[in-house]
């Protein structure tokens, strides 16, 4: 009984380690901008102001570990009044295990000051801007794994870790 043990023991601990050396996907930046820009322009009417977000890139922070969306923010107001404004979206990458897909969740928006006319607006344009992206990326996986590929299937089962690298994710495998 005690060979057993140890040898199922030796045997996942060998097979662990296989995972984590052999069982790594790594998902370029350029793949996660190719499934979120399709998704792009969004825009919301609010009061008199119409909002549109446009030009996403994506942004992945290795020192921070994070992931964000770098995007246009583009206001306009009735007697064309408008103004436009690069911002930051950082958020929490989320996997749902039962559809093998990751998604971006409690988008933040990180603004530099709005000045001029619209800068009265600021709190209205930020909440504004909070709702689109939260609809979008609740809705939208920022990437799915391959039902076709072993890898990703068992990607599904035995995640261990997702890590930004390099201007990549890193998705480790691993059984513990």
């Amino acid at each position: 009984m005690k060979w057993s043990n140890l040898t199922l023991t030796v045997l996942v601990i060998a097979a662990n380690k296989a995972l984590t050396t052999f069982g790594k996907i790594r998902v370029p930046a350029t793949t996660i901008q190719n499934l979120i820009e399709p998704k792009f322009p969004i825009q919301m009417e609010q009061y008199w102001l119409t909002l549109a977000l446009c030009n996403p890139l994506v942004k992945l922070n290795e020192g921070a570990n994070k992931i964000g969306i770098e995007l246009t923010l583009r206001l306009s107001a009735p007697g064309n009044i408008g103004s436009e404004w690069r911002g930051l979206v950082e958020g929490r990458l989320d996997y749902n295990r039962e559809k093998g897909e990751f998604y971006f969740l409690e988008p933040a928006l990180k603004l530099a000051d709005i000045e001029g006319f619209f800068a009265q607006y600021q709190n209205l344009i930020l909440s504004m801007a909070g709702t689109l992206l939260t609809r979008l990326f609740a809705a939208t996986p920022i990437y799915k794994l391959d039902q076709e590929d072993f890898r990703h299937l068992l990607t599904k089962l035995l995640l261990k870790s997702v890590t930004v690298h390099k201007d990549q994710l890193l998705i480790e495998l691993g059984l513990y």
